[in-house]
């Protein structure tokens, strides 16, 4: 059938004209509308669908036809588009449309000169020479020349699979074009109109997670895959399309298109998730559901698992969203997982094809934004670990690897020690990142731009000190642990920074006097020494509760009841977990307690005039504290009182041992001779009763 949409009757047509139109079959007159210049573009758009429409009803049960369209240039233009639209984006049992061709006729002008007199008129003769197709570049599949991808041997259940490769992808309206993607590498390419199909054929996934809305072009992919099929499993595909066409927002048997694309390429396993465009706030909600559950369906715990993005297709927002949520999901599933992206660059398209780019890079950098976020929001450098590792596999060269492993070994130790306070291992740790040389360090740009942003934050942050240079350390950490809301560790962070600052500024000179040390020995022997450290923390402990109400020295008397506090609300708390009958401080209580202190410190810190820690300590003898060991606790009436009485037995204990070690005595021999004293003392103690 030959369509004829224009404002000349094919009554008048020449010879030639309808002989070409004849070709198509019986040529059908169809009155071109009148468009007045005063028309909208909303209401040329109106016309144009229903004209569209139209048309396609009068040709939809032809194998064979064509329409000549040729009238008003914009309302042409409008009407041209919507029927090519509607043809590309025909199913294959819709052949009438899909077999539809749009054309234009095509004359050739001559001009002829009539002279008369002084005067030359020029007439112009327009004498058709035939029909041109209309085309925006795009072509109707060509089974011949496309094949879909697919695995070359059905997984089967009995097959054991260690690893898992998962591509994700989403599908939008359809009609895409076809075209040649040509992989990163260069090695190799894929005609095809789908570019995810091309990822397929690059990287063999065994499972596909397919993301689209009720509306997207599912019986596009329902005919991709049947392609290379026989004519029985085609009419499979047709009826299931043929379903969604009739249903159209109503269908719901996502099932029948995930059996068939796993049947037709072999994948061991096809999710189909159905979203909503995400145009609204609503929808967006909806989104983390969805995609977890099917997230959970197709991922196995018990493999590890490789996840291939490609962002090609689909709504813009929907990639950005899907790719975050399933990294989410990622990170609280058990299984090791790997990321990549891909994405089919066709605005790039060349004579030699498209580009199928690598974007792994980007996935790249969200692993290491992630894993310096978990560093410094949580302390830990397992991610950091995680994608130091990943370098480390990027390399053959063992030298290369050996130095990755080294900063690796590095994060490990300041892990360890940043979690206990190991003052010596914290600041070999804090030293080593901030002086972290990367120009040399056999890792990617990224991973160079990430540790330097965090080699440049700990320098800046544990900026090294002149003097008390331990304390300062500690203090900063306490005050990095406060921001990432680890108050216990915080707290425990301040605390040994304080017993650390009085040891280095307030009773240095007189425990290298009472101990006849010299100054060298003092680091090792008191400062990392843990009974001369508690000794320290237990007398300020037991002076500030005795002499509380006599110190009168403001700061020190809020420092104390903060301290205190934060002892017994949240250092004993954490670290003992001890029990108190009290609701849960609130953070924003929690911090101030731990600003105030750390504040009151830093200030006793930077000044030359110190605000009152010099007089509470003025008194301190080691020696005393050393040959008692009592644990001293103050009333208020300044009266002392032993907390605890076992420790004077314990320390008589070691005096007897000590005692008969000297005089060669056994152990054994003593406690035989004790209990033949107790059974003499018993005995005598019945006679005389």
């Amino acid at each position: 059938m030959f369509v004829n949409y224009t404002n000349h009757p094919s009554a008048s047509w020449g010879e030639k004209q309808t002989s070409e139109a004849k070709k198509y079959g019986e040529i059908v007159d169809m009155q071109f509308p009148n468009i007045s210049p005063q028309m909208t573009v909303q209401e040329l758009m109106k016309q144009a669908k229903e004209d569209g429409d139209n048309i396609i009803a009068t040709v939809e049960c032809e194998e064979n036809s064509a329409v000549l369209c040729q009238g008003e240039s914009v309302f042409t233009y409008m009407l041209v588009n919507y029927l090519l639209n509607k043809k590309f984006k025909a199913p294959r049992w819709q052949s009438g449309i899909r077999n539809l061709k749009i054309v234009s006729a095509v004359s050739e002008r001559k001009v002829i000169e009539i002279a008369e007199g002084n005067i030359t008129q020029k007439k112009s003769e327009f004498c058709f020479d035939g029909f041109r197709e209309y085309s925006d570049g795009r072509s109707v599949v060509d089974t011949t020349k496309l094949h879909p991808s697919s695995n070359e041997k059905e997984f089967s259940n009995s097959k054991v699979v260690m690893n898992d490769k998962i591509l994700i992808t989403q599908l939008g309206l359809g009609g895409y074009k076809n075209t040649n993607y040509i992989y990163p590498d260069g090695s190799d390419s894929k005609k095809t109109g789908y570019a995810f199909d091309a990822v397929i054929d690059k990287e063999k996934p065994n499972k596909l997670l397919l993301i689209g809305t009720s509306g997207s072009g599912w019986s596009d992919v329902l005919e991709w895959y049947s392609l290379d099929l026989p004519n029985e499993k085609r009419k499979w595909a047709d009826e299931i399309g043929k379903k969604i066409a009739e249903h159209k927002n109503t269908f719901s048997d996502w099932k029948s298109i995930e059996n068939f694309i796993k049947e037709a390429a072999n994948f061991e396993m096809v999710k189909i998730a159905i979203v909503e465009p995400g145009s609204t706030q609503e929808q967006l909600e909806k989104y983390p559901e969805i995609l977890l559950n099917a997230f959970k369906s197709v991922v196995d715990e018990k493999r590890n698992t490789k996840i291939i993005f490609d962002i090609s297709n689909g709504f813009r927002s929907m990639p950005l969203y899907i790719t975050m949520f399933v990294r989410y999901a990622g990170l609280i599933n058990r299984s090791e997982i790997e990321y990549s992206m891909y994405y089919g660059m066709y605005e790039a398209s060349t004579n030699q094809g498209t580009p199928l780019v690598d974007l792994s890079a980007v996935s790249e950098l969200t692993d290491w934004v992630n894993a310096i976020s978990e560093f410094q929001g949580l302390g830990s450098v397992k991610g950091l670990c995680e994608c130091l590792n990943r370098e480390y596999g990027k390399q053959s060269d063992q030298a290369k690897q050996k130095q990755i492993k080294y900063v690796i070994r590095q994060f490990e130790q300041f892990d360890c020690a940043w979690n206990v306070n190991n003052l010596y291992y914290l600041e070999n740790g804090i030293k080593q990142i901030s002086t972290l040389d990367t120009k040399e360090l056999p890792v990617s740009e990224t991973a160079k731009l990430m540790l330097n942003s965090l080699r440049n934050e700990f320098s800046r942050r544990f900026k090294k000190k002149e003097k008390y240079n331990y304390s300062w350390l500690l203090i900063r950490l306490s005050e990095l642990f406060t921001e990432q809301g680890r108050y216990g560790v915080a707290a425990v962070a301040f605390q040994e920074g304080f017993v650390t600052y009085i040891m280095e500024r307030y009773v240095k000179e007189k425990i290298l006097q009472q101990l006849r040390l010299n100054s060298e020995k003092y680091e090792k022997e008191c400062i990392h020494n843990y009974h001369r450290r508690t000794l320290v923390k237990k007398y300020w402990e037991m002076k500030m509760g005795t002499h509380k109400k006599e110190c009168e020295i403001e700061e020190i008397d809020e420092f104390w009841e903060n301290y205190s506090t934060i002892k017994r609300k949240i250092r004993n708390v954490e670290s003992h977990i001890v029990y108190i009958e009290e609701d849960l401080p609130e953070s924003e209580e929690i911090e101030k307690w731990l600003r105030s202190v750390q504040n009151i410190m830093k200030k006793d810190l930077k000044s030359e005039e110190k605000i009152g820690f010099d007089e509470v300590f003025s008194d301190f003898v080691l020696e005393d504290v050393v040959e008692s060991k009592k644990f001293l606790k103050g009333e208020e009436n300044g009266k002392w009182n032993l907390l605890d009485e076992k420790c004077l037995e314990r320390e008589k204990k070691k005096r007897v041992k000590t005692t008969l070690e000297n005089a060669n005595i056994s152990l054994e021999r003593y406690r035989n001779f004790k209990n033949s004293y107790c059974l003499f003392k018993k005995n005598i103690m019945k006679d005389l009763i």
